[in-house]
């Protein structure tokens, strides 16, 4: 029964109506009535059922309340990872004559494209950060066999732009989830970044209305 079912999924105590439930809730915006009877026919359960496995998704933190159907990955995946990605490209240039951002939008719809050609479905965002903090670009992935990730880097780092990557992955304690690495300024950090500009601007603003 649970062949296709992922250790986290059982760990919830979820059954498969349970883990189709939440493939179908991915692909949907709200709770409307409409809504609820189309996810009932396609489970083949009553209406009733499926509200009752709606009520115990979000006790269980699974799917989170709010008045659309937003899946808490980090309770039913068994990993899930950001990776942070240096890429051999050319920082965006903004210009009158030039696009932006040059050269990273169609690199993020090649490894989407590559993704698909390769049968991997493992990136759920890929988000440039045009060179902030060192890093080119984020990704964000879900998958459930421990080596997957490295699967999917080895294929990558056959494309040859890949200089460097680091990938973390949630720490999840009680309903908190915990980051690492985690930076938090001093504060005296604080006071010079935050409090010494908020200070100089209202400084600003009181001359320019004196």
């Amino acid at each position: 029964m649970y062949s296709k079912i992922w250790y986290k999924a059982i760990d919830n105590n979820l059954d498969r109506k349970d883990v189709e439930l939440l493939n179908i809730l991915v692909k949907e915006k709200n709770f409307t009535d409409n809504e609820i009877d189309q996810f009932s026919k396609q489970l083949k359960v009553s209406t009733e059922e499926v509200r009752k496995r709606i009520v115990i998704l979000r006790k269980k933190n699974i799917i989170l309340k709010t008045n659309s159907s937003v899946i808490n990955s980090v309770k039913v995946w068994n990993n899930y990872v950001y990776v942070f990605v240096k890429a051999s490209l050319k920082p965006p240039v903004i210009g009158m004559d030039i696009e932006y951002p040059t050269g990273w939008s169609d690199m993020m719809k090649r490894i989407m494209k590559f993704q698909k050609q390769k049968k991997v479905d493992m990136l759920r965002v890929v988000h440039g950060l045009h060179g902030i903090g060192g890093w080119d670009l984020l990704f964000i992935l879900t998958y459930n066999r421990a080596d997957a990730l490295v699967e999917l880097f080895e294929l990558l780092n056959k494309e040859g732009w890949i200089t460097s990557a680091e990938s973390f992955s949630p720490q999840e304690y009680k309903e908190l989830y915990i980051f690492d690495p985690i930076s938090v300024p001093t504060p005296e950090e604080f006071d010079v970044e935050v409090v010494d500009r908020l200070r100089t601007f209202e400084d600003e603003k009181y001359k320019s209305n004196g």
